[in-house]
C-alpha cells in the first residue's frame, strides 16, 4: 500500500489551529469559568516548549549518539519532575522533587528501554527518531499518574488525621493504615490508562501523518499501550509509598 507524503505545516497553520482555542477562551469568559488566562498561558507554554524541543531534537538526531539520547532523556525527566512538584502538586513536602525524579527514573527509563529493544525492535534500540518520542509519551503518562496519586494520598492522610491517629494509637502499623489510601489512589491513577486503552484505535494519527501505512500504524500503536500502563503503575506506586511511609510527608502542617 502506498503512503502519502508527510503533511507540511507552517506557522500559518499553527495560528489557525490556535484560533480554535479562542472559542474555548470565549466560553470561559462568558460563563465566568476563571480559566481564560490559564488557557492563554498554557497555549504560550505549548508553543515555546514545542519550538525548543524541535531545535533540541534536531541537534540530537544529527548527533545520532547514545549519549546525546541519554542526555535528552534525563532532561525530559528533569522537566517532568519539575512539573509534578511545582505545577501539579497541591502539597509540597520536603523531598518531593527528589522522589518525583527518582520515581520517573525508575519507571520511565527501564520500561522505555525494554519496549524499544524488544517490543518495537529498534536497531539500535536507542535510535533517537523512535526512542525519544516513545520516552516523551511514556513520561507524560507517568507524570499524570504520579500527580494524581500523590495529591490523593497526601490529601486523604491529612483530611483523615483523626482516624489515622486513632488507628496508630490502637497498635495499627503505618502500612496497615496507609494501604487502603494507597490502593484507592493507585486505582484512580490507573483509570485514565484503562480509558485510553478503550479508545486507542482512535489515536493512530501520529504515525499516519508521518507517512506510515494504516496497517503499520495500527501495529506500532499496540506496543505503546502496555509500557504506559506499567510506567504509571511503577511511578505512582513508588511516590505513594514515599508519601505514606515518610514521617514528614504526612505532617499535618504540609502546605
Amino acid at each position: 500500500m502506498s503512503t502519502s507524503p508527510s503533511a507540511v505545516v507552517d506557522w500559518k497553520n499553527v495560528a489557525i489551529s490556535f484560533g480554535l482555542l479562542g472559542v474555548t477562551i470565549a466560553v470561559s469568559v462568558v460563563l465566568n469559568l476563571g480559566i481564560a488566562s490559564s488557557l492563554l498561558v498554557a497555549a504560550c507554554r505549548c508553543v515555546v516548549q514545542l519550538s525548543l524541543m524541535g531545535l533540541l531534537l534536531t541537534v540530537v538526531f544529527n548527533a545520532d549518539s547514545p549519549w546525546a539520547v541519554l542526555g535528552m532523556s534525563l532532561g525530559m525527566i528533569l522537566l517532568g519532575a519539575n512539573e509534578v512538584t511545582f505545577t501539579r502538586s497541591k502539597r509540597r513536602p520536603s523531598g518531593l522533587w527528589v522522589n518525583s525524579f527518582t520515581s520517573l527514573i525508575c519507571s520511565v527509563l527501564p520500561v522505555c528501554t525494554f519496549g524499544a529493544r524488544f517490543a518495537i525492535v529498534n536497531t539500535p534500540f536507542w535510535s533517537p527518531a523512535s526512542f525519544i518520542p516513545i520516552l516523551g509519551m511514556i513520561t507524560g503518562n507517568a507524570i499524570s499518574g504520579m500527580a494524581v496519586a500523590n495529591n490523593m494520598v497526601l490529601k486523604q492522610l491529612v483530611d483523615a488525621r483523626d482516624q489515622v491517629e486513632t488507628y496508630l494509637a490502637h497498635g495499627g502499623t503505618r502500612f496497615e493504615v496507609c494501604l487502603p489510601v494507597a490502593r484507592e489512589a493507585l486505582r484512580v491513577a490507573l483509570l485514565p490508562t484503562i480509558n485510553q486503552m478503550s479508545v486507542v484505535g482512535l489515536m493512530m494519527t501520529g504515525a499516519i501523518l508521518g507517512g506510515e501505512s494504516t496497517d503499520r500504524a495500527a501495529k506500532m500503536q499496540m506496543p505503546s499501550v502496555s509500557p504506559q500502563s506499567l510506567t504509571r503503575t511503577i511511578g505512582s506506586g513508588r511516590t505513594e509509598y514515599t508519601a505514606a511511609m515518610e514521617d514528614h510527608w504526612i505532617s499535618w502542617d504540609i502546605g
